[in-house]
């Protein structure tokens, strides 16, 4: 006999344990992740999600994001040195991705944003 429940906008449906999950529990999930800082890999696992799925959420996510109307627009912000150079200061810079890069030696930086724009050229 197959049973289906629902917990937590979640759809559990008998047999092998398989789950459903609803879009808005898929939406809390991507935004808990994105708050996280963790790796999909360990945000997945803390969250009791396959591995494979929680990836194909995000890779869906960005694939809808980058068939959106208006372009990503970058900002390039100038810091004064007393705000980088400060003992124990951090920048973190968020890509569109969600990607997180995080530190505190603004040269270091530096070289990763140039890195990185180099690459999408």
């Amino acid at each position: 006999m197959q049973t289906t429940e629902l917990v937590e906008e979640e759809i559990r449906s008998g047999g092998g344990g398989r789950r459903r999950y609803g879009r808005s529990a898929i939406e809390r999930y991507l935004r808990e992740y994105d708050a996280s800082g963790l790796t999909q890999s360990a945000f997945a696992k803390r969250a009791g999600v396959q591995y494979q799925t929680f990836a194909s959420w995000v890779r869906a996510r960005r694939l809808r994001g980058s068939a959106s109307s208006s372009p990503v627009r970058f900002v390039e912000a100038a810091l004064p040195a007393s705000a980088v150079s400060a003992s124990g200061a951090e920048v973190s810079v968020q890509l569109t991705d969600g990607t997180l890069i995080r530190g505190n030696n603004a040269a270091v930086l530096i070289a990763v944003v140039a890195a990185l724009r180099a690459r999408s050229c």
